[in-house]
């Protein structure tokens, strides 16, 4: 096939960016805009070596699994990945992503059905809007072109976050310097957080702050970053705080947390406190235990685990410094004792705990990690993972000291390509 081509053809499956796959002689034709069960006539707008990309030029007969994707900005925005397909079924193929991710990496674990509150809308609670040609909206589909918002608003976001940028969509224009605005809500509390993430000379005017903070008074934090790189990285090293506090405070499973606008926080509450209790349960500590939280952002996992438990000793690693100081404070505003440390949770040293959970970034755990739980890992190991791919590959390693029984999705991010999965391994 060459580019421009066209070919009917029955759509097979999906991947997790949405796409359809197809195959023309053999060859794999990754379509946009189909969903496994079309028939579809389809023409190819790139012919690689090995494989062809395509898009929809006409529907035959539609996949059963088809529905009305509900949002204006897709496909073209790059938020969502399986609007155009129904919530059940987008479950389904989040489980087969996690059990062929596991299959892939010959790793032997039961998968189980996806964990849900059947929230698609609106769970979303927080956001960085680019800003291009003078408003906010978000990034097309591989691209860093800007796509506008819809006056709708976004369908999977806290609806707040809409108002907002309306508000400020015309001071936008007027700030030289801005790239990005970034919004935080803290479910609990209600708290939001606006953040202005700009170029190191850039200004807000405070007509701006006053303005927007008059007009939503739960806005109780405005801070800015600044970040003059060229990278993909939206945050800067350095933040000023504007009108307010520098923190908003969130409850979650029963504890406040304060959060800085660096620290990483689970964007979905309610699913979040699911994974959590869940994480608890599967740990079952005995009084007296001792848990270390690697990766441990702002203490929200080894800190619900620790109140869901009784008298258990807590100690979490992180290597952002804003997070850290965020955790040690969250222990003391819960009446928790727990150690807050500073540092690379891959590069860790002795591992002296009754249980270790791990949730660390999409590249997962270092092998250096991998050799050290393995050689004098505790008797439990909970894995909370983002990343299917590379969660299977670290259980391949892991499976030298450790057994499982079930690898459990969790889905906090309903209508995108991302997934959340638990595994409880016990030493062999």
């Amino acid at each position: 096939m060459k580019k421009n081509d066209k070919a009917e053809v029955k759509v097979e499956s999906m991947t997790n960016l949405g796409y359809g796959v197809a195959r023309i002689g053999g060859v794999v034709t990754f379509v946009g805009g189909a969903a496994d069960g079309d028939r579809a006539e389809i023409k190819i707008i790139k012919a690689a070596q090995g494989y062809n990309a395509a898009r929809v030029e006409r529907l035959i007969e539609p996949s059963a699994h088809r529905c009305d994707p509900g949002c204006p900005a897709y496909p073209r925005c790059g938020g969502c990945s399986f609007r155009h397909v129904t919530y059940e079924h987008e479950k389904e193929l989040k489980r087969g992503f996690v059990e062929a991710a596991m299959k892939k990496n010959h790793v032997d674990i039961r998968v189980s059905d996806v964990v849900s509150d059947g929230n698609v809308s609106g769970w979303r609670n927080k956001v960085e809007y680019p800003v291009g040609g003078g408003y906010f909206g978000c990034y097309a589909r591989h691209s860093h072109d800007v796509v506008r918002l819809p006056d709708s608003g976004c369908r999977i976001q806290d609806k707040a976050f809409d108002r907002i940028t309306a508000h400020l969509s015309d001071a936008a224009a007027g700030i030289r310097g801005l790239r990005h605005t970034y919004l935080r809500r803290a479910v609990g509390t209600g708290e939001i957080m606006l953040c202005f993430v700009t170029e190191e000379n850039a200004v807000i005017g405070r007509n701006v702050i006053d303005g927007v903070t008059r007009e939503f008074p739960e806005i109780v934090s405005a801070v800015q970053n600044f970040n003059g790189s060229d990278g993909n990285v939206i945050l800067g090293e350095r933040t000023v705080t504007l009108w307010g506090k520098s923190t908003i405070r969130d409850v979650l499973c029963g504890l406040s947390f304060d959060m800085s606008p660096e620290s990483f926080y689970q964007v979905n509450h309610g699913m979040a406190e699911m994974m959590y209790r869940r994480a608890a349960e599967l740990l079952d500590l005995s009084p007296g235990s001792r848990l270390i939280d690697l990766f441990c952002g702002i203490g929200t996992i080894g800190l619900s685990v620790a109140a869901m438990s009784k008298d258990i000793r807590l100690t979490g690693v992180e290597i952002n410094e804003s997070a850290v100081i965020n955790a040690g404070a969250n222990a003391r505003l819960n009446g928790i004792e727990a150690e807050f440390i500073l540092g690379d949770a891959n590069a860790v040293g002795e591992i002296s705990a009754d249980a270790v959970v791990v949730d660390p970034p999409r590249k997962g755990i270092g092998p250096e990690l991998v050799g050290r739980l393995c050689e004098k890992g505790p008797e439990k190991l909970l894995y909370i993972s983002c990343n299917p791919e590379t969660l299977a590959r670290d259980l391949a390693g892991l499976g030298k000291a450790y057994r499982w029984e079930n690898a459990e999705p969790f889905d906090l991010f309903p209508r995108t390509g991302h997934v959340e999965t638990v595994v409880l391994l016990s030493r062999k």
